[in-house]
């Protein structure tokens, strides 16, 4: 049986640079290479609250890690930005976007902080970046609680 012809390798490529050009590509979007905001395979799917208009509503009851002051939680995205959350104190919360200063990675939850998996760029619970090379705090996003105190809708 006749070897089938490498489709879609350009014409003179081999198969081995036409993998090493495609496996960078790869790594490159992965990370946020090129400026791509939404981040790589780290970003979250979305959920944790209806989106309106590019805000995110969440019951904070949803979220037990939101419990206590100092808690933190990944709760979803608001105008397809990744947020967490921050619990400053029993009626204050601080809002985030997860997208690292440095190359748009989406940044993990860290002991007491954020880390970013890409570079490892570190943030505290602030969101001020405390090493690697991210030159910039993550966005803080507004925050506001509801009335009765048992939901949270936070926009860009």
């Amino acid at each position: 049986m006749a070897d089938a012809p490498d489709a879609g390798i350009p014409p003179g490529t081999s198969r081995r640079e036409f993998i090493a050009n495609a496996s960078i590509a790869l790594w490159a979007v992965s990370c946020g290479g090129g400026g791509d905001s939404a981040g790589g395979p780290t970003s979250p799917p979305g959920g944790g609250g209806p989106v309106n208009q590019g805000s995110l509503t969440i019951t904070l009851s949803a979220f037990p890690d939101l419990g206590p002051v100092g808690g933190i939680a990944a709760v979803g995205t608001a105008a397809g930005v990744p947020v967490a959350v921050v619990r400053e104190s029993q009626t204050s919360y601080l809002a985030l976007s997860r997208i690292c200063t440095h190359q748009g990675c989406t940044v993990a939850i860290a002991m007491s902080g954020f880390a970013c998996p890409c570079h490892g760029s570190t943030f505290d619970a602030a969101g001020t970046n405390t090493g690697g090379p991210a030159p910039t705090p993550l966005r803080r996003l507004s925050a506001a609680l509801s009335a009765d105190g048992l939901s949270l809708t936070i926009s860009g």
